[in-house]
């Protein structure tokens, strides 16, 4: 689902010899996430993670966080991330795509986190049936960033459901995170800065206060082409905690300061 390019997605390659490469599937490749030393599973042709997922995964507060649930998990890779940030935490992955949640189940075994995270089939307009409400500290999601007609879809079935609201719209990931989170849980997103006003109309909606946001530029002298944004179930009046802008290029080809940090660790 993304509008920046150049993200850090480096294809793993093995020696001819080696097993490992005898299981790994003609359509898939096995990529590094470079943190934590992780892997993980993709298909070479259908949906693949961006930065997008790298940016929203770094972005939750987690310090008060235990259970967390990631709606249209993709291929897990924010599962992944938000293990690495904090080891413990008790992660479930929902995704409606068969072959992506399978991919992620296998992305999980093979970086040994069946302990932390789960990888759930399912129709996130049915969390209701699948999952307890009121019980979640932290709800992410990269949802669809282009509304059903918008744009041209992608040939690819797999990518199109990821990027255009084809299986589901916004209005109902934000009614299905606040059925999850219990109260002070909250719900962190990243969406085209194009649905910033109707991302805050919909939480307010669905009974969750904006709380903290962030513009994405892929330069300093460009608009915004995304945003993360924050909201929290509570009833208590809370302010906008409207961050620094976050710029992912300093120059053609090459990150800023930020971005490489993240990807050193330290983000």
């Amino acid at each position: 689902m993304s509008l920046l390019s150049g993200l850090f997605r480096k294809r793993v390659t093995f020696m001819a010899a080696t097993p490992l490469k005898k299981r790994i599937p003609e359509d898939e490749s096995l990529d590094d996430l470079i943190l934590g030393q992780m892997k993980l599973w993709q298909s070479k042709k259908g949906y693949r993670f961006s930065i997008d997922a790298v940016l929203l995964a770094h972005f939750p507060l987690l310090d008060r966080v235990d259970q967390v649930v990631d709606l249209g998990t993709g291929s897990g890779v924010i599962p992944l991330l938000l293990a690495y940030r904090k080891p413990g935490l008790k992660i479930t992955g929902l995704e409606l795509q068969k072959g992506l949640a399978q991919r992620a189940r296998r992305s999980v075994a093979y970086n040994r986190l069946e302990q932390n995270i789960r990888i759930i089939e399912g129709d996130i307009k049915n969390t209701a049936r699948i999952l307890p409400g009121g019980r979640v500290d932290l709800v992410t999601s990269n949802p669809p960033y282009w509304k059903k007609g918008e744009g041209k879809a992608p040939a690819c079935p797999e990518t199109a459901l990821a990027r255009h609201e084809l299986a589901i719209d916004f209005n109902q990931v934000v009614e299905q995170a606040g059925y999850l989170l219990a109260a002070e849980g909250c719900l962190a997103l990243i969406q085209r800065s194009a649905r910033l006003q109707e991302a805050l109309q919909v939480m307010q909606h669905h009974g969750l206060k904006a709380t903290r946001l962030r513009m994405i530029h892929s330069f300093p002298d460009q608009a915004a082409r995304l945003f993360l944004l924050e909201g929290k179930k509570t009833g208590a009046e809370t302010g906008l905690d409207i961050r620094p802008p976050l710029f992912i290029y300093q120059g053609p080809g090459k990150y800023c300061e930020e971005i490489n940090a993240i990807y050193r660790g330290e983000g």
